[in-house]
């Protein structure tokens, strides 16, 4: 496992992500002292880090809407009354 300072974790910053993404874990120390570890997430938890499809849940439970009109119409039409 390959230590870090503080310093270096703030100057060096791309150097310790590409060690975490190539899948090193780090200590990081302060003065000398250990302060915390760094590791790489779980490989299944990085490979499902993707977006959910937020529109096709919502047209699966019937939220989108299917009429012609849109709610901008129908904003404008209901201030003109």
């Amino acid at each position: 496992m390959k230590t870090i300072s503080t310093c270096e974790l703030l100057t060096d910053h791309k150097s310790v992500q590409a060690s975490l993404a190539s899948g090193e874990s780090l200590t990081w120390t302060s003065r000398g002292k250990v302060v915390g570890r760094l590791i790489p997430p779980p490989v299944a938890e990085a490979e499902n880090s993707e977006r959910p499809d937020l529109v096709a849940r919502a047209r699966d439970i019937g939220a989108v809407n299917k009429s012609p009109t849109t709610v901008a119409q129908w904003v404008s039409e209901d201030r003109d009354q």
